[in-house]
C-alpha cells in the first residue's frame, strides 16, 4: 500500500500536521531519530511509544508477521506505519498520528542573523515562525547539530562555542548572532558573536575530530524520544551538517517470506496461534471452527487443525534464528521445485546454453513478498551489519514486543552458479584477496561471508543490475539484490544472488524483471553486461585498483567505482563495499582473475 503520512505534535507547542512522509520512507531513510525538513517546521521523527494502534490482535490491519524476522529480532510480530483509509486516492492514504519533534530547536534568522529557540517563539498553527527581533518570517532551522557515536544528538552548543567552554560572563541567556564576515561561503568566514560580552569565535575548526572535547560532554540526549534520562555518555560529540547523511543511518533488516509461511493458511494460523497454543484440543477444533474455518470454505476443519499442528512441530523444533540460518532457509527454497503460495510463487528456467559451465540453474520468481523490519538507527558511522552491535539506538523508552516494519511485494530472477567452477577458480586466484580481507578485520564492518567467491557473486550482481536498468527500464535504485554465500564458519554451500524488485504497493510490479529470466533474453543480458564490464570511464586507474590501492572505505573494493559496478546504497546490501570488476573479467596482467576468461565463455 503506497501512502502519504502526515507528522504531527512536537514537545513545547500544540500538535499541527507539519507534512508529508511515505510510509515506506518511515522505515528507511526517514525513520525514527530521522530529521525530515518540511516547508514550515524542521523536525525529527519520533520514537514508537505513541504507535498506540500497535494493539495485538489477529483482525488488526497494521500487524505483519514473518516468522524468520521475528525469531531473529526476537520480536513477536511487527506493526506498519498508520494510514487513513478514510481519505480518498485522490489523496493519497495520510495519517496524522505519526508524531514528530522539532528539532533543532535552534533557529536562524536570515534578516537579523540571530540564533533563537524555538521555544522563545511564538507558535502559529501552519505559518512560518517570525524572527522575535525582526519580526520577519526569515527562520530557519540550524545548519550544524552535535552527535555522538551512540546515537545521540543534541543543538549545536553555539553559546559554549563562542565562550570556549565556559558560560557568558555578562547574562545566563546571551544573544548570539551567526555572521558571515567575508560575504563568501565557507566556514572559514562563519562567526559566532555574542552580543552580551562581544566575544567572536569562527566555525571553521568545530568540524574537528576533538573539536567538542573540551567544550561540552554528551549527555546522551535522545530527543525523538518520549522521555529519556540525561547522563554522562562516554563517547565524545562531534559536530555535523544537519543534513548530512552519516547524521542518521536507519538499521533495516529484512526477510522473504518463503513457504510453509507464505501460504494463506500458515498467515491466518500465525495470527490465532498464540490462543491455539495455550488451550485444549477441543476447544483450537471450536476456535478453528468459529474464527478460522470461514477463511478456508473448501477446506475441511480437520485439514487446518493439522496444518497449526505443522506449525506448532516447525516453531518449536526450529530455535532461535540467525541470519545465517535465514540466508539458507531461503536459499534452500530457491533451489527446489517449483513451489507456489500467495506471497511465494518460483518456477524453473532453461540456462543459456552458453553459460551452463558457470550457471547452474536460473528461477523466474514472479511472485515473492519481502518484510522490512527497522531494529534501530546509528550515527556517525554506518551499521556494522552485527545486529547485537551496541551502538543501535532504541526506537522507544521502554522495550517493546514489535518493531516497526513494512511489507513490500515484487518479482525477481535467482541464479544459482555452478558449485566446483567457482571453487576451482578461487583456488587458482587464492591470495588475490587477502589485502581486502585484512582491510575487512580492520574495519568497523561485519561479513561473516567473505570469500573469494562472495566478491565475484557480490560484483556479478552489481553489474546484472546495471545491464537491468538498461534493458528493462528500471532505475538501478528500484532494483535489490541478496547475495548467497556460504558462510566461513559452516557446511551448507551456497552459490547464488537473487536479483529482485520490491515495493509497497500490493501489485509488486508489472513483470518486466521476471520476463529477462528466458533463456534468449538471459544470454542477452549478460553479453551486454560483461561487455559494457569490460570498460569503464576510470579506467586504467579503476581496472588496476588492487590491495593497500584498493578503492572504497578502508580499500574495501578493488576495481569498482561510480562510473562502473557501485549502486545507489538502496540497491547493495553490504554498503556498496567488497566488489571488484577484475573477478568477472580480469585484468590486462592477470586474465584468469576474471571468471568469464577461466571459464573460456566467449562473448
Amino acid at each position: 500500500m503506497r501512502g502519504n503520512y502526515s507528522l504531527s505534535g512536537n514537545k513545547k507547542a500544540i500538535r499541527k500536521v507539519v507534512g508529508d512522509v511515505r510510509q515506506t520512507q518511515l522505515i528507511t531513510s526517514f525513520g525514527c531519530g530521522a530529521i525530515v525538513d518540511f516547508v514550515t517546521r524542521t523536525v525529527m521523527i519520533a520514537g514508537i511509544d505513541k504507535w498506540d494502534w500497535a494493539v495485538r490482535s489477529p483482525k488488526n490491519q497494521y500487524i505483519i508477521k514473518n516468522e524468520s524476522l521475528q525469531s531473529l529480532l526476537d520480536v513477536e510480530y511487527f506493526v506498519k506505519p498508520k494510514v487513513d483509509e478514510k481519505r480518498t486516492a485522490m489523496y493519497m492514504a495520510k495519517s496524522k498520528d505519526i508524531p514528530a519533534y522539532v528539532f533543532p530547536e535552534v533557529l536562524y534568522c536570515t534578516h537579523c542573523h540571530r540564533l533563537i529557540n524555538y521555544s522563545k517563539l511564538d507558535h502559529q498553527t501552519g505559518k512560518q515562525l517570525s524572527c522575535t527581533w525582526c519580526k520577519r518570517r526569515t527562520l530557519l532551522p540550524s545548519s550544524f547539530v552535535a552527535v555522538c557515536a551512540m546515537g545521540h544528538i543534541e543543538d549545536f552548543p553555539y553559546s559554549l562555542w563562542v565562550h570556549r567552554g565556559k558560560e557568558c560572563p555578562k547574562s545566563k541567556t546571551p544573544e548570539l548572532k551567526l555572521i558571515n564576515a567575508g560575504g563568501k561561503s565557507g566556514l572559514s568566514n562563519l562567526l559566532v558573536v555574542c552580543l552580551s560580552c562581544n566575544e567572536k569565535r569562527g566555525m571553521q575548526g568545530a568540524f574537528m575530530e576533538d573539536a567538542l572535547v573540551n567544550i561540552k560532554k554528551c549527555e546522551s540526549s535522545s530527543p525523538w524520544l518520549h522521555k529519556y534520562q540525561k547522563i554522562d555518555c562516554p563517547e565524545k560529540l562531534r559536530t555535523r551538517m544537519r543534513t548530512s547523511t552519516n547524521v542518521h543511518f536507519p538499521v533495516t533488516v529484512s526477510a522473504l517470506s518463503i513457504p510453509p509461511w507464505s501460504a494463506k493458511m500458515f498467515r491466518v494460523l500465525e495470527g490465532y496461534y498464540d490462543i491455539l497454543k495455550v488451550t485444549d484440543e477441543d476447544n483450537r477444533i471450536r476456535i478453528i471452527e468459529e474464527l478460522i474455518s470461514f477463511e478456508f470454505p473448501a477446506v475441511p476443519v480437520s485439514d487446518i487443525f493439522t496444518a497449526f499442528k505443522e506449525m506448532e512441530k516447525i516453531k518449536e523444533s526450529s530455535g532461535k534464528k540467525t541470519q545465517k540460518q535465514i540466508y539458507k532457509d531461503e536459499y534452500s527454497t530457491f533451489i527446489r521445485d517449483v513451489d507456489t503460495s500467495e506471497e511465494f510463487s518460483a518456477q524453473a528456467m532453461d540456462v543459456p546454453i552458453r553459460y551452463r559451465s558457470l550457471i547452474k540453474r536460473v528461477v523466474a520468481v514472479d511472485k515473492l513478498t519481502e518484510v522490512v523490519a527497522l531494529k534501530g538507527f546509528v550515527r556517525v558511522n554506518a551499521w556494522s551489519g552485527d545486529i547485537e552491535d551496541e551502538r543501535i539506538a532504541k526506537l522507544s523508552t521502554s522495550n517493546k514486543p514489535w518493531l516497526p516494519a513494512i511489507k513490500m511485494s515484487g518479482e525477481g530472477i535467482f541464479i544459482e552458479f555452478e558449485a566446483a567452477a567457482l571453487k576451482k577458480w578461487a583456488e587458482t586466484i587464492q591470495g588475490y584477496y587477502d589485502i581486502m580481507k585484512h582491510n575487512l578485520d580492520d574495519s568497523y564492518f561485519t561479513n561473516e561471508r567473505f570469500s573469494e567467491q562472495y566478491v565475484l557473486l557480490h560484483t556479478f550482481a552489481h553489474l546484472l543490475i546495471h545491464q537491468l536498468s538498461i534493458e528493462c527500464g528500471y532505475s538501478a535504485a528500484s532494483i535489490k539484490e541478496k547475495i548467497y554465500s556460504t558462510f566461513f564458519d559452516d557446511d551448507f554451500e551456497m552459490n547464488g544472488i537473487l536479483i529482485y524488485t520490491a515495493s509497497s504497493d500490493s501489485d509488486g510490479s508489472l513483470g518486466g524483471l521476471v520476463t529477462q529470466s528466458d533463456p534468449d533474453k538471459l544470454a542477452t543480458l549478460f553479453d551486454g553486461m560483461i561487455s559494457n564490464a569490460r570498460w569503464c570511464s576510470s579506467d586504467p586507474l579503476c581496472i588496476s585498483s588492487f590491495g593497500e590501492n584498493g578503492q572504497g572505505v578502508n580499500s574495501l573494493n578493488y576495481a569498482a567505482c561510480y562510473s562502473c559496478a557501485l549502486l545507489p546504497e538502496t540497491s547493495c546490501e553490504f554498503r556498496n563495499l567488497l566488489l571488484d570488476r577484475g573477478s568477472v573479467i580480469g585484468r590486462q596482467d592477470k586474465e584468469d582473475l576474471g571468471i568469464i576468461n577461466y571459464l573460456g565463455i566467449e562473448v
